[in-house]
């Protein structure tokens, strides 16, 4: 049975391997080197990262806990002891763990490290690998190689030692090297804690399968314990025997049965026995629980679970539980986690955070604490010297965007998550990126860091890009932090220096962890924002006070800078630099001119702290200058119009505020204006002022736009502006009513896709199982060109058929097509005449394939010309004096004679007379007015071709 008490080490034998160990230090210094080149040359590491851990210094000194980051051995190597344990023995702290540095998820060695202060690490050896110990596991001879695969892996490995035996026992989770079928356990121990390991069994023990374990020896009856994972639902627990080397599994039981817990770490503390599982989510973080009991050998005897840490345990995974004795003998714990990194494990990092117990309440409690040290002189646990300054305070963004998910819930101290997929979880939700939010702390602190809980699905995890940023005025801002590259889920943290009273994030993406495919809309959320500012000896300084915030003003403005405190220096920069006390001391007000300019300013008064940076930004314009635009920025225009149609001058503001007309001139030279789309289109006014706008292209004859779905639509209120009544639909889509709209129930055959994109194409109708999408619409007698839009916004491929039916059943027209992954804007058209008004039924319908889509129909009536309106118009124009009365009277003619013909059906002859009045327009440019020309020329032709039809 192992006592409570460790043997006294053999300081000899250590002394003796010490050269044994520098061989060992060099030969994994190589092997990590070529590893690290590799990954460089890969990508899977990016090369500053690569390069400065290939070349990092032959020793390193820590001054605190690299929490999540890479830590290295005291030979510069990351250390690799991944799934680690962790043993005091003879005054010095031993961490032994998984050796993945050839990057790979399996383990091919237990590398054993020690240490005096936490901090700084020595490699000792790999005690245990297919080197030390190359046999092959069979029935007879435990081992540690695979007979059948020729490889093994071995994960979470622990070490304790026992008392009766002498002998240090390791155990880790043994698997064949190729998948997790095996589940087994091994067991090995060894003389010395750097000796040989003999191997004495590999199994199941007792027939059940084991994976994530830990090994726990009561400090107070010396008795040994293991918590393993059984299978995907529950967890067993085994005492050991009295030599510490096999289970007891008779007086074994299930723990936390059908819950679905692993990676198990266990302490003592006061009498209680504390454990902490993660959940299963793969190799992606998810929210710790803890349990504790008073008697480990009673299997009801356990709490519920109760979350500790935040929603992704601060991006870990728990390992294992240390206690840390201070030199008063006071009990201090320490959280071992891992933070895996799937696509690049070998580097890995480690979270280790102290780990507050409350005896009283039997609580376990958890902050994020980079840095952290123990003490060397008392052996006490040294804590940032922060503060949280941001919680419960007001919060500045959209709010309510997704009922009930509130701006208010980031900050609010609460980032407990046990169900990620509850639907009660109170965090601020968005539904779309990017998008911001601003904490105002009240007052200026002196940052010190910012911790970021996002929300996560697990199984469906996503990470957030975004960047940070501090203001003194809510408006002018600073850039703090860049993670705007980011792809770690869950957890982040960012280190922030100045000093600020806003803080601001600003979400660019949320994406997919599994595919990077963006946006993971599910999971665009933060549960919450945690700022920390440094606990300064000394108050800061009061910021200056300028007498005209930083805007835009329509003349030459003189600036003063004044401070609450009378002894208050004031030094100031006008060129976007940080001023300090070698800058420009303020004596006068300072003069701006034309132009922009960026006043920075700071406070210094004897026995505080620097003032935080006064920013403001002065924009000095002349009084015309355009500063914005007031009328519409998106038009319509037909496709014979093209660029004709856009609008010459636009309503805009100048710098004092009027409203005035100003001409602009459009680039078009990259523009498409073929139907049925958006451009962007940029226009330069007055002084290079630019103007962006969105150009709507439709055709002439369009009667209807029906956008599928929609409610509002700016395309639809750009063509109804543009072509007024002659769109005859007043909304973008509706119910049919009795003269058009869709006939399917929502619900039951069709169902909206909706987009926060104005494209579109980007939204509409999808079809439930064998259903189709229809529409009627009435239409008086004509010739009809009927336009639909498709896009694929799933991925599928359909084969789809698009037709028009009168209202007796007859098809009118249609056309089969097929759209797939990679159609983003294709059109299909039909075309038909009608003799009298009727009812048509205009239907998507399925072919093969996926059910149909719809993004949007367009219905255009051809123009029909008459010798009468074409005589109108020639009438309209001699009024306005655009047509010389000589040559009105020849065109005129030639009118009432090829009438003439048409009224007795003379077909010929009435088309060689309108020939001849297209002559006389070609002929007389010089009596004609260009526009004039240009109508008159195009309806006759349209009459041409009607009577040659």
């Amino acid at each position: 049975m192992a006592s409570p008490i460790p043997k006294v080490c053999n300081h000899l034998m250590i002394q003796k391997q010490e050269e044994e160990w520098k061989m060992k230090d060099l030969k994994a210094k190589k092997i990590f080197l070529s590893t690290v080149l590799m990954l460089m040359f890969s990508g899977i590491v990016p090369i500053s990262i690569a390069a400065s851990l290939a070349t990092s210094s032959a020793t390193t000194n820590y001054q605190g806990v690299p929490v999540g980051e890479i830590w290295n051995d005291t030979d510069g190597n990351h250390i690799q002891a991944h799934g680690g344990g962790f043993l005091e023995y003879d005054g010095w702290y031993y961490w032994i763990g998984e050796d993945k540095s050839d990057n790979t998820h399996d383990t091919h060695g237990a590398n054993l490290y020690r240490s005096k202060d936490l901090l700084n690490w020595k490699f000792v050896k790999t005690i245990l690998s297919d080197e030390t110990n190359p046999g092959e596991n069979t029935d007879e001879s435990p081992g540690l190689v695979d007979p059948e695969t020729g490889n093994f892996n071995m994960e979470r490995p622990k070490l304790i030692y026992d008392e009766d035996s002498e002998k240090f026992v390791l155990f880790a989770h043994w698997e064949n090297g190729e998948n997790y079928t095996a589940s087994r356990l091994l067991i090995a121990s060894s003389d010395t804690i750097d000796g040989h390991y003999t191997i004495h069994h590999n199994f199941r023990p007792g027939g059940f399968t084991s994976r994530d374990f830990n090994v726990f020896q009561d400090p107070d009856t010396g008795e040994g314990y293991l918590i393993s994972t059984q299978d995907h639902e529950n967890m067993r627990v085994y005492p050991l025997t009295e030599d510490s080397t096999n289970v007891v599994v008779d007086e074994s039981y299930l723990l936390f049965t059908g819950q679905r817990r692993e990676a198990p770490a266990l302490i003592k503390a006061n009498g209680i026995y504390y454990i902490i599982t993660s959940g299963q989510s793969g190799w992606y973080p998810n929210q710790a629980m803890y349990s504790y009991t008073t008697d480990i050998s009673n299997p009801e005897g356990w709490a519920k679970l109760q979350p500790v840490g935040n929603n992704t345990t601060f991006y870990s995974q728990p390992t294992n539980i240390m206690e840390v004795k201070a030199k008063d003998g006071s009990s201090q714990y320490v959280y071992m986690g891992d933070r895996w990194k799937p696509d690049s494990i070998g580097f890995s990092t480690y979270v280790w955070l102290p780990l507050e117990i409350n005896h009283e309440t039997k609580t376990m409690t958890m902050e994020f604490e980079p840095g952290w040290y123990m003490d060397s002189d008392t052996g006490k646990f040294v804590h940032p010297n922060v503060t949280n300054v941001s919680e419960g305070k007001p919060v500045f963004g959209e709010d309510n965007v997704i009922e009930g998910k509130l701006l208010r819930y980031i900050n609010d101290g609460h980032y407990f998550e046990p169900d990620t997929w509850s639907p009660d979880t109170k965090y601020y939700q968005q539904n779309k990126v990017p998008w911001s939010a601003t904490i105002d702390l009240e007052k200026v602190y002196d940052l010190a860091r910012v911790d970021f809980s996002f929300k996560q699905f697990n199984g469906s995890e996503a990470y957030y890009q975004y960047t940070v940023q501090g203001s003194n005025n809510n408006k002018d801002w600073t850039l703090l932090a860049d993670e705007s590259q980011n792809k770690m889920t869950g957890f982040k943290s960012n280190q922030l220096e100045g000093k600020y009273r806003y803080v601001k994030i600003d979400v660019t993406a949320v994406k997919n962890a599994h595919n990077d495919n963006s946006t993971a809309s599910w999971e665009n959320g933060l549960l919450e924002m945690q700022v920390y500012a440094n606990n300064l000896d000394r108050e800061i300084a009061a910021l200056p006070v300028v007498n005209k915030e930083g805007e835009t003003y329509p003349s030459e403005q003189s600036i003063t800078l004044t401070s609450p405190d009378s002894n208050a220096r004031i030094y100031y920069t006008t060129d976007g630099s940080e001023p300090t006390e070698n800058s420009t001391l303020y004596e006068e007000p300072i003069a701006l001119t034309y132009g922009e300019t960026t006043l920075k300013a700071v406070s210094y008064v004897d026995g505080e702290e620097s003032s935080g940076i006064l920013t403001e930004t002065y924009n000095l314009i002349e009084p015309d200058t355009i500063v914005s635009v007031v009328g519409p920025t998106e038009f319509a225009v037909t496709a014979d119009e093209g660029a004709s149609g856009l609008p010459e001058t636009l309503e805009v503001k100048n710098a004092i505020g009027e409203t005035v007309t100003e001409s602009v001139n459009w680039l078009t030279n990259d523009i498409d204006f073929t139907p049925y789309h958006s451009e962007k289109i940029t226009g330069t006014m007055a002084d290079g002022f630019e103007v962006t706008a969105t150009v709507d292209v439709i055709n002439q004859g369009t009667n209807y736009f029906i956008h599928g779905a929609a409610t509002e639509d700016p395309f639809f209120q750009a063509v109804k502006k543009r072509l007024g009544d002659q769109l005859i639909n007043n909304v973008p889509d509706q119910e049919y009513d009795g003269n058009w709209g869709y006939t399917g129930i929502i619900g039951t055959d069709i169902g909206s896709r909706t987009s926060d994109s104005t494209n579109i194409y980007d939204s509409g109708w999808w079809a439930h199982a064998d259903k189709s999408i229809d529409y009627k619409i009435n239409l008086e007698p004509g010739k009809y060109t009927v336009i639909s839009g498709y896009k694929e916004w799933w991925g599928a491929t359909r084969n789809m058929k698009f037709s028009a039916i009168d209202s007796t059943g007859h098809v009118l027209d249609s056309v089969e097509f097929t759209t797939n992954k990679d159609t983003k804007a294709h059109q299909e058209r039909l075309q038909f005449e009608l003799e009298q008004a009727d009812d048509v039924q205009i239907s998507v319908s399925k072919v093969g394939g996926s059910d149909p889509v719809l993004a949007w129909l367009a219905v255009e009536r051809e123009e029909m010309i008459s010798i009468d309106s074409l005589r109108m118009a020639l009438s309209d124009y001699v009024k306005s004096e655009e047509i010389a009365k000589p040559s009105y009277k020849i065109l005129n003619n030639r009118l009432t004679v090829a009438e003439k013909h048409y009224e007795k059906n003379k077909w010929n002859q009435a088309i060689k007379s309108l020939e001849d009045f297209l002559k006389h327009l070609n002929n007389n440019a010089d009596n004609i007015s260009s526009e004039a020309q240009e109508d008159l020329k195009k309806y006759s032709e349209k009459l041409i071709e009607q009577w040659k039809e």
